[in-house]
Order: C-alpha cells, then sequence, then structure tokens
C-alpha cells in the first residue's frame, strides 16, 4: 500500500537525506491544529481507561501519566485536490508503507480512526488500535497512546495514516521513562529538537529516520509544464547524487488535481 506526504519543496529537500528519509514529527500543541489531539484525551480517554481496565491485561501499571505525541502526518489520498489545499503543499511523496511497519517499543504508524461527537464508548475503534501498538505495561500511557489516532469525524476526508512517538510525564510535569517503551533502535531521535516556523511560533519536534527505499516517487503540484520541466530536473539532479533509485526519479510526475497549462510561445 501506498502513502502520500503532503509538503513544501524546502521541506521535501530536507526529507531526502543520503542514507535515510528524515521526518520531523511535530509536537501535538506545536501542530497546525493543536487540539486535535486533545479531542481525543478529552473526549475519549476516561471511557477508554475504563475499557482498557477491563481487558485483563497483566502486569499493568496504574500511575497517572500524561503523553506529549510526536506526529508525521501521511494521507491514503493520491494527488487530492483537498490535501494540496490543505497543506499548501508543492509536492507530495509517494511512500511505500511497508517500510514504516517495522514496529518499536516506543514508535508505531496507525490509521487513524474518526468519531463523532455522540456518547459512544468508541470501543471498537480502541480495540483496533490496541492490536496495532506496540503494548505499554501502563494502563495510563497505552491509553493515551491510542488516542494518538482518534479524531473527530470532520477530519475524515483526510484519510490521515499516523507516525508518532511519545514522551511521558507525571501530572506534575515529571519525566517518566518506561522500560518498555523505550526505542531500541534509531527509528526515532529521542532528543527534542526546536526550530521556529514561518509564523514566528516555536515548534518542539523529533526526528524519525525511514529506510530511503520507501521512497517510490514524487508528485509535483504545478500548473505550467515549464515550471514541471525546471522542477523535475533539479528534483532529478538531487535525487542522483543521494544514490536514489533510477526508479524514483523516473516516477517524478505532474499533479492531475490541476490544469496544466501548456508552455505557450
Amino acid at each position: 500500500m501506498l502513502l502520500y506526504h503532503y509538503t513544501d519543496l524546502n521541506s521535501l529537500l530536507g526529507i531526502i537525506q543520503s542514507d535515510y528519509l528524515e521526518f520531523w514529527g511535530s509536537r501535538h500543541d506545536c501542530m497546525n491544529d493543536p487540539l486535535d489531539f486533545q479531542f481525543a484525551k478529552n473526549r475519549i480517554y476516561p471511557t477508554m481507561m475504563e475499557v482498557a481496565k477491563t481487558m485483563n491485561y497483566q502486569e499493568t501499571e496504574t500511575m497517572e501519566v500524561d503523553t506529549d505525541p510526536y506526529i508525521v502526518s501521511f494521507s491514503k489520498k493520491k494527488d487530492d485536490f483537498l490535501m494540496w489545499r490543505l497543506y499548501n503543499a508543492q509536492v507530495a511523496l509517494i511512500l511505500d508503507r511497508r517500510y514504516f511497519e517495522r514496529p518499536t517499543p516506543n514508535s508505531a504508524l496507525i490509521d487513524c480512526e474518526y468519531v463523532d461527537d455522540s456518547d459512544s464508548p468508541y470501543r471498537e475503534e480502541f480495540l483496533r488500535i490496541d492490536d496495532c501498538i506496540s503494548y505499554c505495561r501502563n494502563v495510563s500511557a497505552n491509553t493515551s497512546r491510542i488516542c494518538t489516532f482518534i479524531k473527530h469525524k470532520s477530519f475524515e476526508c483526510e484519510g490521515e495514516v499516523r507516525l508518532a512517538s511519545w514522551d511521558y510525564h507525571t501530572k506534575e510535569g515529571n519525566f517518566v521513562l518506561f522500560p518498555d517503551c523505550v526505542n531500541d533502535d534509531e527509528t526515532v531521535e529521542n532528543s527534542i529538537c526546536t526550530r521556529t516556523n514561518k509564523y514566528g511560533k516555536v515548534v518542539l519536534y523529533k526526528k524519525f529516520h525511514i529506510d530511503k527505499n520507501a521512497l517510490v516517487g514524487i508528485i509535483v503540484h504545478t500548473y505550467s509544464t515549464l515550471d514541471f520541466s525546471a522542477i523535475h530536473h533539479k528534483l532529478r539532479s538531487i535525487l542522483i547524487n543521494k544514490g536514489y533509485s533510477r526508479e524514483v526519479f523516473e516516477n517524478i510526475t505532474p499533479t492531475d488535481s490541476y490544469p496544466i497549462t501548456p508552455l505557450t510561445l
């Protein structure tokens, strides 16, 4: 299955490394919609805690903790008009999902579940994600992790698939380290990085490293054949220089979602 990551050209150049693809996962409260994780935590978390406690986990802990998820967003929507608009994107990376699905103790790639404002207990959504996610013995932490992938139904059009990792802390703000939730590989750098976005907002993020073979191709959002030719030529040179396969740079294609104006002389 293929995934699509809509972004701008500057971010694309940062993602394409010589040894791997580097995605920056923004902390939930630094994203475009900082309330989306809070919807799940406030609306769903209390009910899901009761569900989790009835699932007969062995050796579970009950210390109340909060989580801060760091999230990279992908979509199942190919060359989608709405996605280009939502992300104000210039390119969409075409990615082979298989390279993302090697589970680690503290990261996961999971399709989002979309729920409404009804009083449904969300049990089915919870159980599906729980079956996908690496197990954390602390009930509170694992329930909060699952909430990362539950969004309001009004966002269902995005077809979002999230790659996430988590920090854990007590209600008093002290960081907690769970032995069963620590990465044992280099998929996620545990250090927190900072940057300032174009609006002057400070963003906290972590770096996710994915096998470069996950990149299948690139869709370019362009309005003219002249623009596409210029971008294609530059991207092809960059990909060759960084050691990507011929199949990747031969699969740089213009979008079908917008009409391309032929070059006229």
